[in-house]
């Protein structure tokens, strides 16, 4: 199992969209370059992040360390995540000369890490409300775009096992039309990894003034969309620009799909229990079986 402390690189990408131009630099720089800032001093850092040392102090204060030495051996603290089993780093990059089995483990530590920070972000008040307001709901739409959507969709195909109310809306004039006319007793459930696409915070302000409640899974506690959540469920997963739709960052959301099934679940065991069995015997009919084949 990975050992995930209160990770300070984690701390830099939940922060990061109100981050000035010239700290976005250094976050990027740092993000990118995981093993490399925690050797340098802070006149080394600015210089190659091509800004003053007064903003790398200043990144330092946002984050809650007193100085750039505190800093450091925080970020040598989330260094140091490893596989018990074989000494791999969490966010080791994957490089070209690689074995297939080198791979393989960087692979995993980096999915195990996602679930890993997820666990830490839970708020347990959050899912149960979440929860509540989904079983209370005449309808749940749940949207997403892109890699985004493909989660969505994974929410809807979990809960329409145990309920009817749900609905997956792909085509995003759909999903405005859909927000222009629900009402208090709907839910809008979006999935936005950054919480800053164009269409997020629209759906979610409109879904607000027509009195739905929003769920927002994402991120990013402070971002665009968040604005406009009454629920922020939080996943975990560093990624990049170049690790858009990565499947760590999709394993990390797939958890938190299943921990709100499971509380939705909890609120009433034996109406879910005789709707999955339902499921079940459907789906039985879908399968092959021996006199099939004759």
């Amino acid at each position: 199992m990975i050992k995930i402390k209160k990770n300070v690189l984690f701390h830099i990408t939940n922060e990061y969209p109100t981050f000035s131009k010239s700290l976005k630099k250094i976050a990027d720089y740092i993000l990118s370059n995981t093993a490399q800032p925690q050797y340098l001093s802070i006149h080394q850092l600015a210089d190659i992040c091509d800004v003053s040392e007064s903003s790398v102090f200043r990144l330092c204060q946002i984050l809650g360390f007193n100085g750039y030495k505190e800093f450091k051996y925080a970020l040598a603290e989330a260094n140091s995540a490893t596989l018990t089993d074989g000494g791999i780093e969490a966010y080791a990059e994957i490089l070209p000369e690689d074995s297939f089995g080198e791979m393989a483990k960087k692979l995993f530590a980096y999915n195990v890490a996602s679930i890993n920070q997820t666990l830490q972000l839970i708020d347990k008040e959050a899912y149960c409300q979440a929860a509540k307001h989904l079983k209370a709901a005449k309808h749940v739409y749940c949207f997403g775009q892109g890699a985004s959507g493909i989660m969505a969709q994974e929410l809807w195909g979990r809960f329409i096992t145990v309920s009817s109310n749900f609905s997956y809306i792909t085509d995003p004039h759909l999903q405005t039309i859909v927000t222009a006319n629900c009402d208090k007793d709907d839910v809008i459930v979006l999935f936005s990894y950054s919480g800053a696409t164009q269409d997020g915070p629209r759906l979610l302000s409109e879904a607000k003034i027509r009195g739905a409640k929003t769920i927002l899974i994402t991120h990013y506690r402070k971002s665009f969309a968040s604005e406009f959540a009454d629920i922020i469920l939080l996943c975990g997963s560093r990624e990049t620009p170049k690790q858009t739709g990565s499947i760590a960052a999709k394993m990390a959301q797939l958890f938190v799909i299943d921990l709100l099934f499971n509380e939705f679940y909890r609120l009433d065991p034996i109406e879910a229990e005789e709707a999955i069995k339902r499921t079940s015997v459907a789906m039985e009919t879908k399968l092959l079986h021996e006199n099939s084949k004759k």
